[in-house]
């Protein structure tokens, strides 16, 4: 495809899919997410020789590529770390353009994901909601690709939902809340922020990066630590409505147009001949 219609360059969302990529063209790769960062933050242990498969083929790809880009300098830490990638990695972060705030909020708490991937931290916000006045929703699959299934015994499980059906939840939450371990970078927190309701985060580099002084954070193997945060933000409504507006600010430079902007410049810089790059820096 690339030389039927003569592209510029070759956008890669996964670094494996350049591993045995020949080209002349540049070759972008993004790093979004992977099993061997998602195991450095979930385990004491080396990773399990079974997957240094997986290892192996993203090391080929970083390799390959002419530029390496991650939806945040905590993600792209954790590659330096795994990879040993001594080479710069550009931060792009992720973006919606959807303006989600306006709706009543109602006093519930809202939290969404793949809860049957450990890293999602279900058993915290089930232990939160045994112990929280507010009602505690879940929305997303409990039950993994392969059978597994997390038990979920008090808060109030939804299911999957439509991306519409979801959007309308976070619209009408008063508060959101992401226990997660591992993030690349959450989703569900920029929605969250979008829609003014108040973030409730858990203490990972990540939502630190990008959510530091517009939410209420707490220690996420700590089930009391989440119970105080939720119990702090339903008895202080000028404490959610203030966060939440911190929360949207924050939110609205997560825009497309500096995602595309950010992008961009990445795109000129690869295509651009090194003796011109080379002339316009002198």
């Amino acid at each position: 495809m690339a030389e039927a219609h003569d592209v510029d360059l070759l956008h890669l969302n996964l670094p494996s899919q350049a591993a045995n990529l020949r080209s002349r063209r540049p070759v972008l790769v993004v790093s979004h997410s992977c099993v061997v960062t998602w195991w450095h933050v979930m385990r004491e242990e080396p990773l399990p020789t079974e997957w240094h498969w997986k290892q192996a083929l993203n090391e080929r790809g970083f390799t390959a590529a002419d530029a390496i880009v991650s939806p945040s300098e905590s993600h792209a830490s954790l590659l330096r770390t795994c990879y040993q990638l001594p080479r710069e990695i550009s931060v792009v972060y992720n973006a919606m353009e959807s303006e989600l705030h306006g709706s009543v909020k109602e006093p519930f708490v809202l939290a969404a994901g793949r809860w049957w991937d450990e890293s999602k931290n279900a058993r915290i916000l089930d232990q939160a909601a045994r112990e929280s006045s507010w009602e505690v929703e879940l929305a997303g699959s409990t039950r993994s690709p392969s059978g597994g299934e997390v038990e979920i015994s008090h808060a109030t499980q939804l299911g999957e939902l439509s991306h519409d059906a979801l959007i309308d939840r976070i619209r009408h939450a008063a508060i959101v809340v992401s226990p997660s371990l591992y993030e690349p970078f959450g989703l569900l927190a920029l929605e969250g922020a979008r829609a003014g309701a108040a973030l409730a985060l858990a203490d990972i580099p990540t939502y630190r990066e990008l959510w530091d002084d517009c939410a209420l954070f707490f220690d996420p193997r700590d089930g009391e630590a989440l119970v105080s945060v939720l119990a702090r933000y339903a008895r202080d409504h000028v404490l959610r409505e203030e966060m939440g507006r911190q929360a949207l600010r924050r939110s609205r430079t997560f825009t497309p147009v500096n995602q595309a902007a950010a992008m961009a410049h990445l795109y000129e810089f690869l295509i651009t001949p090194a003796e011109l790059r080379r002339a316009r820096s002198a």
